[in-house]
């Protein structure tokens, strides 16, 4: 059993960079996404192109399925991280819609339920980050102007004007999300 672990231990410590991983799945949902779209372009040009669609489908598949481990190994190393949480439902919604189109009910619900599961912590995620924000920008206030004007210049990269409002944003896409999956799960059960 410790060789085991040990085997285990070398082979975590030998992965990418957690950054690399969390990019290397956003590239594979991607090309999930793009064969999608050949797919049906081919279908509504083609017609009669099964192989070639049910090739690509093969091939999304293989996508979402090395996205999700991908995925699972970041979130094995930290699941505090809450794009791994959000990524992880768009790589089981995109699987739901592939079991859908295989007519595959019982492991297109199964997708959905884990879509929902990781979008429904990663908005839990996002509705706590929202509100530790809220409550540093009002101890902030507390502090006054000059303090404030300090602060401002410490953190100063510049590329987020507002976190909060970019928090917001993130809010209403996963609540976004969250109700397509409501949606393809009512479709399927009528």
């Amino acid at each position: 059993a410790k060789e085991l672990k040990d085997d285990v231990l070398e082979a975590t410590n030998s992965l990418p960079g957690f950054e690399f991983r969390c990019q290397t799945a956003k590239i594979l949902l991607e090309c999930a996404a793009n064969l999608q779209q050949s797919a049906t372009a081919t279908q509504e040009v083609l017609g009669q192109e099964e192989l070639n669609i049910e090739k690509k489908e093969e091939q999304r598949m293989f996508c979402i399925e090395a996205a999700i481990q991908t995925l699972g190994s970041l979130m094995a190393e930290n699941d505090e991280v809450i794009e791994t949480w959000y990524l992880l439902g768009c790589a089981f919604q995109s699987k739901s819609i592939s079991s859908s189109n295989a007519n595959s009910n019982a492991k297109s619900a199964d997708d959905c339920d884990a879509s929902r599961h990781y979008f429904e912590n990663a908005l839990q995620m996002l509705l706590r980050t929202k509100e530790q924000l809220e409550q540093e920008q009002q101890f902030s206030f507390q502090q006054g102007p000059t303090d404030m004007m300090k602060m401002d210049n410490d953190e100063g990269d510049g590329d987020t004007c507002n976190p909060i409002a970019d928090i917001v944003h993130k809010i209403e896409d996963v609540k976004a999300k969250l109700a397509e999956v409501e949606q393809s799960t009512s479709t399927r059960m009528d």
